[in-house]
């Protein structure tokens, strides 16, 4: 389950580039077998007609390609790679953690869903014991809610379909990447070897897996199976809402069934900018799309008097510097519409480009300008890097999604409710 007691400072606009499957050439798996019948394709390009499915995992890939060759449109293929990165990703990604998605449908319309964690209702700082792990750490977690509410408002197949690559995955098992290899052994020194968590993701003895070992996640495709028939309610309010509610009674944690129930995956505060004539959208907290496109509108109108590139680098270190501190000060003094519109505006931009260009020139006659204000939320305040994976798709009608997911820091709490 996902750690949500420190801010999530992470400024993105939820895309990475890792690895492109196209609808009509399926990729095939890490270990050679798959639909394509042989390796998935690290090409620097694919290109497709009938949609495309962007992610870092080629399990989640091929789960999205498999939808879109269903008939399936952006959402579909979107959800499903998310629930697949669950099982192929579970250092990063899983059912107990948070979701933001972005989604434009093919008609031009643009929703944002937020399936962040949230405290518990009974949180308490004082009693809390220290550190981002164990039960005490453990926030209610979004990522189902935040899936299935999209499946249902714009997808078009049944969540069935949509669970079955995942349940696949984790019922027949998964070749283990080298990434999710080098980071399970890279925490093997802090984990109990009596926890559930060594016994899920760990060989005897917390021997970790190495590359391309199949690892099976039984209990977790039992628990996609029951979605798969139940729906959220089954997470949420059901046997296995229970289940997790008794395991946090029984460790300290603060999670309880009421939380569980009453969570919501709520729609997110959307903002539009524009960069280099293009439409730019982006959602307000936690994931901050907002925050990006008023840095790119303010690089924009510093960009056209900049020839340097060390020049440029500073001007793109100071505006990340205001990006950053806009946020906090949006956050701080105004309601998320406000804010949003605030964040996006060209008057906000172009005073920030001025106040940016006048240090530039500061420097360029030599004199010392005045010190950039550092957020605090600029650097890490030395808890443990949060890990985000990312996961783009665009469909043949037009529509495309943008979702990030997370468990906060490797392996998110470190807790695994048994069964």
């Amino acid at each position: 389950m996902a750690n949500r007691m420190r801010a999530w400072s992470v400024v993105g606009t939820f895309v990475a580039l890792a690895m492109a499957g196209c609808a009509g050439d399926a990729p095939g798996r890490p270990d050679g077998s798959g639909s394509a019948g042989g390796g998935p394709s690290f090409s620097a390009a694919a290109t497709s007609s009938s949609g495309m499915v962007v992610s870092g995992s080629p399990y989640a890939t091929e789960a999205g390609v498999r939808m879109l060759e269903a008939g399936g449109n952006a959402v579909d293929a979107a959800v499903a790679a998310a629930f697949a990165l669950a099982v192929a990703e579970p250092t990063q990604s899983g059912l107990g953690g948070r979701t933001q998605m972005l989604i434009r449908m093919g008609g031009g319309a643009v929703r944002g869903i937020d399936g962040t964690t949230q405290v518990p209702a009974g949180y308490d700082p004082a009693s809390a014991p220290e550190g981002e792990h164990g039960h005490g750490a453990v926030g209610i977690p979004g990522t189902v809610a935040a899936l299935t509410r999209a499946l249902e408002l714009h997808g078009t197949l049944p969540l069935a379909t949509v669970l079955a690559p995942a349940l696949e995955f984790a019922r027949d098992g998964i070749a283990l990447p080298a990434g999710e290899a080098r980071r399970l052994a890279g925490v093997v020194g802090e984990l109990d070897p009596a926890s559930e968590v060594a016994r899920v993701f760990y060989k005897e003895g917390l021997l970790p897996y190495e590359a391309g070992e199949r690892l099976v996640q039984s209990d977790l495709a039992r628990v996609l199976e029951l979605l798969a028939s139940e729906g959220p309610d089954a997470f949420y309010r059901g046997t296995v809402a229970v289940a997790m509610a008794d395991d946090m009674a029984a460790h300290g944690g603060f999670v309880t069934a009421g939380d569980l129930a009453e969570y919501r995956a709520v729609d997110s505060p959307v903002g539009e900018g524009s960069f280099a004539g293009a439409r730019v959208f982006g959602s307000y907290l936690p994931a901050s799309g907002v925050t990006v496109i008023g840095i790119l509108q303010t690089l924009e109108r510093l960009a056209p008097d900049i020839a340097d590139e060390g020049v440029w680098g500073a001007a793109v270190t100071e505006a990340l510097l205001a990006g950053f501190e806009d946020r906090e000060i949006a956050e701080e003094r105004l309601a998320p519409p406000q804010a949003v519109a605030w964040l996006t505006s060209d008057s906000l931009a172009g005073r920030r480009a001025a106040e940016i260009a006048d240090k530039l020139r500061m420097i360029g006659a030599g004199t010392e300008p005045p010190a950039a204000s550092v957020p605090e939320t600029a650097f890490d305040d030395g808890a443990e890097p949060a890990f985000t994976t990312h996961i783009s798709v665009a469909d043949r009608w037009g529509s495309s999604v943008a979702l990030s997911q997370s468990l906060g820091p490797t392996l998110g709490a470190r807790v695994v409710t048994p069964g």
